[in-house]
């Protein structure tokens, strides 16, 4: 491949899983120099492939600051994601703007045998794509979350699922069912990647991501990248054994903060009122809060991150989490970290899954289609 195909692939793949940006900063990122960035994104503009925005004032102001976004055609390329986590299955397909198409959730019976569990997933995703009605051939990548100790290779995982039994999961046969490029990784760095790329972690060089949804799993990133020994897995954050009684873990130990502040654990916050839903939540804010702590404590990250249950919850939540982290400090004189909450987008993991698929993918996606014109 050319140069010139080499930066216009990379560009399209940029503006695809990032946020719209300008040529300059496309060049600050890219690390290629703004004349190589506007000498590839002239063709691309004649193309149709790309567009100009509205030109906007930087931050910093002052005359010769006004910038031109660039986007993406929307129907340029297609990314699918997908996820399991506990009773749920999630499928949905984006458009190169990240905006979704066609989506759908189906509830998991936790009685089926693992092969069905397979096929229903496949026939999610080969039913959310018709329903997407979107052009086979335009479908570049797919993405997998998975829940629980994900293998570096292939699609495995061994977790917990309903009704709470560990099982070892082959995801292959749903997750290459579309015959497209596909990669898996634990849900809490899928949720990640959508916080960092679209969501609330922007910009953010430094951030703990913690994700409470039927397990409890947790990431570190330092320096815009995450910190982890690989691609797939993420932190067991849930099995960090912190409580000398309790009932016994899905893990086999007693003192998990999983049976304190998972989701599994969570009873149905449903008819309960003001006083006993503050009281749920105030236990469990002291458990997960003492977690967060030990983390703060060893990596001081400038803000916690939290998806998943306690997110509805938030306004309540928040305060009683605050208290107990800053109960677990003492008089240590350390960086008190942000809590900030994810905001509730349905399909949030597998479009945090689609999108790191389209980082591994669209590249070469675009390369080949650029290579055709």
């Amino acid at each position: 491949m050319n140069t010139y195909g080499q930066v216009a692939a990379r560009i399209l793949t940029h503006l695809v899983t990032e946020s719209a940006c300008c040529r300059r900063d496309l060049a600050q990122v890219l690390h290629v120099s703004k004349a190589s960035v506007s000498r590839t994104v002239a063709p691309l503009l004649d193309s149709g492939l790309v567009h100009e925005g509205d030109p906007v004032e930087r931050e910093e102001g002052g005359p010769g600051r006004r910038t031109v976004p660039l986007s993406v055609r929307p129907d340029c390329a297609y990314l699918v994601g997908t996820d399991l986590e506990g009773g749920l299955l999630r499928a949905c397909v984006l458009n190169a703007c990240r905006e979704v198409v066609a989506g759908e959730l189906y509830q998991v019976d936790g009685t089926w045998p693992v092969d069905r569990l397979l096929q229903e997933w496949r026939e999610l995703i080969e039913r959310v794509v018709e329903k997407a009605a979107v052009p086979r051939e335009r479908i570049a990548a797919l993405g997998g979350g998975l829940p629980g100790v994900v293998a570096h290779r292939g699609f495995s995982t061994r977790a917990v699922l309903p009704p709470g039994h560990w099982t070892e999961l082959d995801a292959t046969e749903p997750l290459t069912t579309l015959g497209v490029p596909s990669t898996v990784a634990n849900n809490v760095l899928c949720v990640s990647e959508f916080e960092q790329r679209i969501g609330m972690a922007q910009g953010e060089p430094a951030f703990l991501s913690i994700l409470a949804r039927y397990g409890l799993g947790a990431v570190l990133y330092v320096d815009g990248r995450q910190l982890a020994g690989s691609d797939h897995f993420a932190g067991e954050f849930g099995h960090m054994r912190l409580f000398e009684d309790g009932p016994l873990c899905s893990c086999g130990k007693r003192g998990c903060l999983d049976v304190r502040a998972s989701g599994r654990t969570l009873p149905d916050m449903t008819d309960l009122g003001y006083a006993e839903r503050q009281s749920v939540l105030r236990d469990r804010a002291q458990a997960l809060g003492c977690g967060i702590a030990n983390m703060v404590k060893m990596f001081q990250p400038p803000m916690v991150l939290l998806n998943g249950v306690y997110t509805p919850y938030g306004e309540q939540f928040r305060p009683l989490l605050a208290e107990a982290i800053e109960g677990e400090f003492g008089s240590l004189p350390l960086a008190r970290p942000r809590l900030v909450f994810g905001q509730q987008v349905e399909y949030k993991t597998a479009i945090g899954a689609a999108l790191r698929a389209g980082v591994q993918f669209l590249p070469q996606y675009f390369a080949d289609q650029l290579a055709e014109r």
